[in-house]
């Protein structure tokens, strides 16, 4: 995290509350455990300020107590080996999450919070939460270890000396970080796929991770899912076939950057079939994991909601499109863009803003209440519909005027309630159900069908 201050003794947990709250307010509980590919970030980032969702809340009337927390990363926390695995030492990032959510279950009473009513944003359930809402995808991908665990050294003097016997791990564990050698200390880019990147691995270890995710899909909480509309290339002449060399079908979308052509500036960085690519890669990393769980879960009578956000920032190169970790300041309500170098708000459409607030209050809602929807329904049916003419014959100018002016009454009042989200349902479309689209020109209600 550049620009901020950095130490091994990170292990904190923020709560953030409305002051002089009292003990026994029992009030509803949201945990923002955060991401950036288990190998950078932390709560401190100012991007993560949870005082606006906390505001907001209060300003909907449903107060809530948010917190935040740290956890090992990289290779503190997800070293992987044979060794390692053998050790019981592996997923320990996990492991620090889940006695956070202990210590959160244990003393959140003290802050004016019940455990009862505990949601997860992000994060094995262990009861600790009874609600999560995943941003930016699934996460359901185990790497995988071709010839076996240890099968990933590299022709790099860093890598000479590789740890095998049970003192070459206590060696790890005394020296500072910065003494370690540099691929232990400087980890990768959470994309990279360099060999260096493979000595960090979440694994599935028949404990935390019990077995692998489209067999666990069924798992009993409500969900609230949904991903970026762009995201990431590879594999065989099948996928060239269901993923043909079409512009107008790939991602980003032709409205958000023009038709690539050998004239292209940006040709030289993007390449001909950079659409085609884009959405082969996030298909296989974000969209369909993230279908086929939503599926599971219907199919089990899981309560789930998805969405899909579909807005380019301000300053994102429009051949970025609506690119990963770009719905971050509108789910924390972050209008003043704290911790960006750009506020992503400032010169935006009045529509970005809507959605801010959209998408915070829908998070608020389910927080509380379980569900994203205004009505205190779990949103079985569809989105609100809108329409003109009530069946009577014309009246007055004056009639007229008042009829007029109850309709725009109405429209914002809507508009400020947010859409009926309706709960996943994949029998409703034959086998998909609806996501609700987050769009800066109006939000609204989809098939999960694209790219079918």
């Amino acid at each position: 995290m550049v620009g901020y201050d950095m130490s091994e003794d990170c292990l904190h947990i923020n709560v953030i509350r409305l002051a002089g709250i009292d003990p026994s307010a029992l009030l509803s509980v949201a945990v923002w455990i955060h991401d950036s590919g288990l190998t950078m970030g932390g709560s401190a980032d100012k991007r993560y300020n949870l005082t606006f969702i906390v505001q907001r809340s209060v300003e909907l009337g449903t107060p809530i107590v948010a917190v935040s927390f740290n956890y090992r990363i990289a290779t503190l926390g997800f070293l992987s080996g044979a060794e390692v695995q053998a050790a019981g030492a592996t997923n320990l990032g996990f492991r620090d999450q889940r006695h956070a959510l202990r210590w959160i279950q244990e003393n959140i009473a003290a802050f004016g919070g019940t455990n009862a009513q505990l949601s997860a944003y992000h994060g094995r359930d262990d009861n600790l939460f009874r609600a999560a809402v995943a941003q930016s995808g699934f996460g359901g991908a185990l790497m995988r270890f071709p010839g076996g665990l240890n099968n990933t050294a590299i022709p790099a003097a860093a890598y000479a000396r590789r740890i095998h016997p049970p003192a070459h791990r206590n060696l790890l564990r005394r020296p500072p970080l910065p003494a370690l050698p540099p691929p232990l200390h400087t980890p990768p880019h959470p994309l990279e796929r360099h060999p260096r990147r493979r000595h960090l691995a979440t694994r599935l270890d028949s404990d935390f991770i019990a077995d692998y995710p489209s067999e666990l899909a069924s798992a009993v909480a409500r969900i609230l899912f949904g991903t970026s509309h762009r995201k990431l290339p590879t594999i065989t002449s099948r996928l060239l076939t269901l993923y043909p060399d079409i512009q107008a079908i790939g991602i980003p979308s032709l409205s958000n950057f023009p038709l690539i052509t050998p004239s292209t500036p940006e040709l030289p960085l993007l390449g001909l079939q950079y659409r085609r690519s884009c959405a082969i890669f996030g298909d296989w990393m974000q969209s369909y994991q993230l279908r086929r769980g939503v599926i599971a879960w219907s199919k089990f009578n899981v309560q789930a909601y998805n969405h899909r956000f579909d807005i380019v920032n301000v300053g994102v190169p429009g051949y970025l499109g609506t690119a990963h970790f770009q719905e971050i300041p509108y789910t924390f309500y972050n209008l003043e863009g704290a911790g960006y170098a750009r506020n992503p708000f400032e010169g935006a459409p009045e529509g970005y803003r809507r959605v801010a607030r959209e998408t915070a209050d829908a998070w608020i809602r389910c927080f509380v209440g379980g569900h994203p929807n205004p009505s205190g329904g779990g949103g079985g049916g569809g989105g609100k519909g809108k329409g003109k003419g009530n069946g009577k014959g014309k009246g007055t100018e004056e009639e007229e005027e008042e009829e007029e002016e109850e309709e725009e009454e109405e429209e914002e009042e809507e508009e400020e309630e947010g859409m009926e989200w309706p709960r996943y349902d994949a029998t409703e479309g034959g086998g998909a159900g609806r996501n609700l689209v987050f769009d800066g020109e109006g939000s609204y209600i989809e098939w999960d069908s694209y790219r079918v």
